[in-house]
């Protein structure tokens, strides 16, 4: 027999020899002794054989008898093939990666990077989990679902580049997949294409921890490169708790797929912040805060993502994104918008940022910027001499006025 590749996804393993045979580890678990079992699903394709399946069981990867035994059980299935010297490579190649996790690297050895891998340029970085929060009915669900075609097809957004055609599983833990498939129809309408066929679905009610050798299958079958998950507490079991949210990202990093968590905000103070442990924060790499205007004459909304949190790249511009539905509710489109055009969405915005919109229709006294911008005059004289490269003052019938600086080229 030929020497088998090996494929790992979290804790699950996948040999295949090249003569048609493959036999499929997970659901691995050690005693205080040192002894791991593991469940095997043995299949065989080859000239003859009209189904794939051989056998099902749990083995005692550590013990030579109980590989001799499930050898003589394969035997009697299919005779032809040397099932001491398979299982022997298995146990051996499955327990080495078991026991060993990831490699040691010497930094010095690894080749040079080209700066942040990006899944979808500039908003998920490639095998790292992203958070997307907001209030109910903010549109986040509908901007992650966008974002997950967009990755299916490897088109690119408005200022969206993914990096390639991705097999895309999303865990709902909120609907069902009726509601799910509507909203592609939606988007792949507004977007005139069909639904990608690499779009994966599964109804989901356990914690994610609890669920991951499973869906290291899945994602290993299926070829998944990106995870949506909504939504973020029973995905964990219990969001204030700590140790459950910590679990949950190490069980997606264990799975070493790009990921997105859709969540909610925290009440009251605090709605800039993930609902939850303090550990949505620090855990994620990129976090993303959602706010939407909506119209009372038009079902369109406008939303604005704001980069909260940014590992290993500066933090993002303000994302603002127009969302507009056909008359039916047929298609769903997304536009480049513009945070003035939402009255609602401009009091997300600095006040710096919203001193520069009013100053650019010309100078004006603290008092009348107070006034515009329903903001204390304290806070916008202290923003003003903050940020003196952006604004300058000037005299005018003894009254002190406010403008854009003027630079230099």
């Amino acid at each position: 027999m030929s020497v088998p590749t090996i494929n790992s996804v979290g804790t699950t393993h996948l040999l295949q020899w090249k003569e048609g045979i493959s036999i499929k580890v997970n659901r691995l678990s050690s005693d205080s002794k040192n002894v791991v079992h593991g469940e095997l699903l043995v299949q065989a394709r080859m000239p003859g054989i009209t189904a794939p399946h051989l056998h099902q069981a749990r083995l005692n990867m550590t013990s030579t008898t109980a590989r001799r035994n499930l050898a003589k059980e394969l035997t009697t299935r299919l005779e032809s093939v040397p099932w001491a010297d398979i299982l022997e490579q298995t146990c051996v190649k499955v327990l080495e990666a078991h026991r060993a996790g990831s490699p040691v690297l010497r930094l010095a050895d690894v080749e040079d990077s080209v700066g942040v891998q990006w899944m979808l340029k500039p908003v998920l970085q490639r095998r790292q989990t992203s958070v997307i929060f907001g209030d109910g009915d903010s549109g986040k669900s509908m901007i992650a679902a966008w974002w997950s075609v967009l990755l299916a097809t490897g088109m690119p957004g408005p200022a969206l580049i993914p990096e390639k055609s991705s097999g895309v599983l999303v865990l709902d833990y909120e609907t069902d997949e009726y509601t799910w498939r509507d909203r592609l129809v939606q988007i792949c309408g507004g977007m005139e294409i069909p639904v990608p066929e690499n779009i994966h679905y599964r109804y989901s009610s356990t914690p994610v921890a609890d669920d991951i050798e499973d869906l290291a299958d899945y994602v290993a079958d299926l070829d998944i490169d990106f995870i949506l998950i909504d939504s973020a507490a029973p995905a964990v079991g219990e969001a204030l708790n700590g140790d459950d949210v910590i679990n949950f990202f190490r069980s997606l990093r264990a799975l070493g797929k790009t990921n997105l968590v859709i969540a909610h905000v925290a009440k009251e103070a605090k709605q800039h912040e993930i609902y939850g442990s303090g550990h949505w924060r620090t855990q994620s790499r990129a976090n993303y805060r959602v706010y939407a205007s909506r119209s009372n004459d038009t079902p369109d909304l406008g939303v604005i993502l704001k980069n909260t949190k940014g590992n290993n790249s500066r933090r993002l511009k303000d994302l603002v994104y127009g969302i507009h539905f056909d008359e039916d509710y047929n298609t769903i489109s997304f536009k480049p918008g513009d945070v003035e055009d939402y009255a609602e969405l401009d009091q997300t915005r600095s006040i710096s940022q919203r001193l520069s919109s009013s100053l650019r229709g010309g100078a004006k006294t603290t008092s009348e910027l107070a006034e515009e911008l329903d903001a204390d005059e304290g806070s916008i004289r202290t923003t003003l001499h903050r940020n003196k490269t952006k604004f300058q003052t000037f005299k005018n019938d003894g009254q002190t006025y406010w403008g854009i600086a003027h630079r230099e080229h």
